[in-house]
Order: structure tokens, then C-alpha cells, then sequence
């Protein structure tokens, strides 16, 4: 499983003693009738406003108190619990009876009975069944929109993200390789912002803020593109959000919430040369497990390790509509050390960051959802469960969630000892499910026990339920 960044063009000039990083971020919304919410701590109103969550109207946190309430779990799912399992064959029956029945959905169903993480996948042949299995408890609203467990605080999952996963998984000729995002500059913003920076002039230090004004204005905002999920789908919003935080950490929007990352700009101000000012960069997320261990008659699975981390690479010069490969440099040259310098460091302390940022630990729910998704496609065919429901739009709707179109670009900028403009407009973000649940990082592993888990994770004998300890 791959996430990482897309679509990205460079635009260099040399000028004065400055060294500037711009970018375009997306900002995504959950929203219903009934309900307003945020992912990632960044709303977008109804009309497609971007806005800060903390901004919101009275009437708005009015809706957010009772999408509070909502999302409390019922007494039995609130327990915590270090395995749960969930058949996805008997959720898949329950969900099915209640839209039947005219029924909403309950919270438990709503949130996977409190599960904050897929640690572990059992086929069950004999019942035609697929279970996951991971950590659970209680949980409640974040006032960044998540929604997290009340102990450990970290995201607990969601059916609509499984949904979108299976659908994926199941497609027999999906349109798009990937599940993700990309976003463009538009070419008439390529052009215009070109035909700004030419006519700039020299720069005045004292005039800063009117010309990166006039550097987003030039650019207009950029063109959104969603691949392989459902356009109004919560995973799209996780997916964008999530590179948002990304890159405002990176180029000095946010602070870091941990002073061992430290943002792309003052590692290139301590760093900078000339040659390595002049080169484009841009850092995503990819899915990156240990290992996925496995039984040796694959039917017990064990995602291990962290299951992200963060890569960068240059940018290579072309328009960001072109296509291709977007991790290519024709030139051939490496990133620059700062580059690979905050990549790294946000990788070894993802864990630690992510404490403040909880869509990051959302992110890290989807490659888990998509890898366990995957993995149980490749077992249907040896007598594991296929969904139905799930995989009917019609029968199993979505949540709508109001996703814009387009975003603004933004610009930031550091004073350091040198002599180029360095711009870079970048976004985006690519999951490849086949990646992680193919062979590359499984691993057989008898020692590990997986074959007593997976006898053990057997649903108990006079219960129905769909979820048990």
C-alpha cells in the first residue's frame, strides 16, 4: 500500500536573500442535514468556505453538541477491550436488516464497535466469514471532529471507510489504481502565476506580505481530483486532511508539535546552498508495515509496525496536469538533506505527532481498512466471504460529506543567506491496497502464534452478535 503525493509543479527565480516555500492545501468537512462536523481540525461550510473549526457559529456548535451525544457507545461496546473481533459477515446482515427495516444505523455499528485499530485478519472458511480483530473502547468527540477513543484518544474506526475499502477491493475493473487524491494548479494558474513572477521586479523586503498575496492570487485556486473512492466520501475527507496537516508542517504554516520535527524551511535555512535552494521537493505518506505475517495456510494475517511513514522526493519539472510518474526525477538527483532530513524525523516520531494531529492516526485507520479489505478479496475465492450489501451503493449508502472543489493556494517564506525564490506547489495523496497485501512485506511466521489466535477469535457459542471480547 503507497500514499503519497501527486501533481506537483516547480517554479524557480532567482531573487535577493530570500528562500520561499509556497503550497496548496485542501481543507475537508464531514456534513449531513442533521449534523455539521470537521475532520482534522479544518471545516468547509455548505457553501464551500474554508474555514477553522474553532470559528464555528453558535447554531453550529449547537449541531456539533448533539453529533456528541450521538456518538457516545452503548454501555456494552464502551469497555475496553486489547482484542475485539468483528465478522464482517454478520455486520454486513446487521447493517442489511436495519436499512430493511427503515432503521438508522447505531453508533456501535457506526464506529465498528469501538476498534481503533485492524491488528489482525482471520479467514474462517467454514463460515464463509472474515473477521478483523484490534484493540477497542469507548469513545467521544474530538474537538478537531474526530471521533476517539476515550482512553487512548486515537481514532476509532468507521463502516463507511470498510465500505469504501471493500468496494475498492471488489472492483473487478476499478476506473483509478489507487484510492486518493490529487491536487492541481490549474494550467491558466500556471500561466498567470508566471507571467506575475516576471513582471515582479525587485523584491522590497518591506513589501512581503503584498507580494505573496499577490503570488496566491496569481495562482488561483487549485482543481481537486479524488480517485478510486466516492467523491463525498468520509475516506476522501481523511485522505485530504490529512495531507493538509502534512504540508503545513512541513512548510512552516503549523508548528511542529514535537521539537524533533522541525519544519522543511528552517532545515533549509541551516542547510541552504544554492543548488539545494533550487530544487523542488514535496513529501506524502506511505503505507508501510513491518511485515504482514501470515500463517502458512494464509488464513490468519498480522499487520505489524507503525503501518505509515513519510517519504519525499524532487519535483519533477512539469505541469502538474501531465500525468506520469510522480515520484520520477529525470535529472536523477536525490532530494536534498533537509528534505529527506524532515521525512525522516516526521517517520521516527509519527507516533508522538500524531498525539496532536488524530487524523494522521484516521490516515493510519484507512491503510489498515484497505489492507485488511484486500486481504479478504483475495480470500473469497478460497471460501472466504464476498460482501453484497456493501458493495451496493444503493443498499448501503454513504454518509455525504461536503467536499470543495477547488482550494486557495497559500505562500510562507523564510530570510536566509542566498539568492533564489524557491516555490513549490504540491498536494495530494495515493493508496495502493495491492501493495502491502501482496507478497513484498508478507511474511510466514509460525512462531508468532497467529493459527491460536485465529482458533481463538472464533465467534463464542450462544451469541449472534456480530462483535465480541
Amino acid at each position: 500500500m503507497t500514499i503519497r503525493s501527486r501533481r506537483s509543479v516547480p517554479i524557480d527565480r532567482g531573487f535577493g536573500m530570500l528562500c520561499v516555500a509556497a503550497t496548496i492545501f485542501l481543507l475537508g468537512v464531514r456534513s449531513a442535514p442533521a449534523q455539521f462536523g470537521a475532520v482534522g481540525g479544518v471545516s468547509v461550510d455548505p457553501q464551500g468556505m474554508l474555514r477553522h473549526a474553532s470559528t464555528l457559529a453558535p447554531d453550529e456548535r449547537l449541531a456539533g453538541l448533539r453529533a456528541e451525544a450521538l456518538a457516545r457507545p452503548p454501555a456494552e461496546v464502551a469497555q475496553a477491550s486489547p482484542l475485539r473481533k468483528i465478522s464482517l459477515r454478520r455486520l454486513e446482515e446487521a447493517v442489511a436488516r436495519l436499512y430493511a427495516a427503515g432503521q438508522p444505523l447505531p453508533s456501535d455499528l457506526r464506529h465498528l464497535a469501538g476498534l481503533t485499530a485492524v491488528r489482525y485478519v482471520f479467514i474462517d472458511p467454514e463460515a464463509g466469514d472474515v473477521i478483523l480483530a484490534g484493540p477497542a473502547e469507548g469513545w467521544s468527540l474530538a474537538e478537531t471532529g474526530e471521533v476517539v477513543g476515550t482512553r487512548s484518544g486515537r481514532p476509532v474506526l468507521h463502516l463507511d471507510d470498510l465500505v469504501v475499502a471493500l468496494r475498492f477491493a471488489f472492483g473487478e475493473n476499478p476506473a483509478d489504481g489507487f484510492i486518493g487524491c490529487s491536487i492541481d494548479p490549474t494550467e491558466e494558474g500556471v500561466k498567470n502565476y508566471a507571467t506575475y513572477m516576471r513582471r515582479l521586479g525587485a523584491i522590497d523586503r518591506a513589501r512581503i506580505g503584498p507580494i505573496f498575496t499577490g503570488m496566491e492570487r496569481a495562482m488561483g485556486p487549485q482543481a481537486i481530483r479524488l480517485f478510486g473512492v466516492e467523491e463525498s466520501s468520509r475516506t476522501a475527507l481523511v485522505l485530504v486532511a490529512a495531507d493538509y496537516r502534512l504540508k503545513r508542517i512541513a512548510l512552516g504554516h503549523d508548528p511542529s508539535p514535537v521539537r524533533e520535527v522541525v519544519n522543511y524551511l528552517d532545515l533549509s535555512a541551516r542547510r541552504f546552498n544554492r543548488r539545494a535552494a533550487q530544487k523542488q521537493h514535496r513529501w506524502w505518506f506511505m503505507g508501510h508495515y513491518d511485515a504482514v505475517y501470515h500463517t502458512p495456510d494464509e488464513l490468519a494475517f498480522e499487520l505489524a509496525g507503525q503501518g505509515v511513514k513519510v517519504v519525499t522526493a524532487r519535483t519533477p519539472p512539469t505541469s502538474a496536469s501531465a500525468g506520469g510518474d510522480p515520484t520520477a526525477d529525470p535529472d536523477g538527483d536525490p532530494p536534498s538533506p533537509a528534505a529527506v532530513e524532515f521525512a525522516d524525523a516526521l517517520t521516527k516520531h509519527f507516533a508522538a505527532v500524531a498525539e496532536a494531529l488524530p487524523v494522521f492516526l484516521e490516515l493510519q485507520n484507512l491503510v489498515g481498512l484497505a489492507t485488511a479489505a484486500e486481504l479478504t478479496a483475495q480470500s473469497a475465492g478460497a471460501g472466504g466471504w464476498k460482501p453484497l450489501q456493501f458493495l451496493d451503493a444503493r443498499a448501503c449508502p454513504l454518509e455525504r460529506s461536503h467536499v470543495p472543489q477547488t482550494v486557495p493556494s497559500l505562500a510562507n517564506y523564510r530570510l536566509i543567506q542566498g539568492r533564489n525564490w524557491l516555490i513549490s506547489v504540491s498536494g495530494g495523496v495515493e493508496i495502493d491496497p495491492r501493495d502491502l497485501a501482496g507478497r513484498r512485506f508478507r511474511r510466514e511466521s509460525p512462531e508468532r502464534g497467529l493459527a491460536e489466535l485465529r482458533a481463538e477469535a472464533r465467534r463464542p457459542a450462544g451469541t449472534d452478535r456480530w462483535w465480541w471480547d
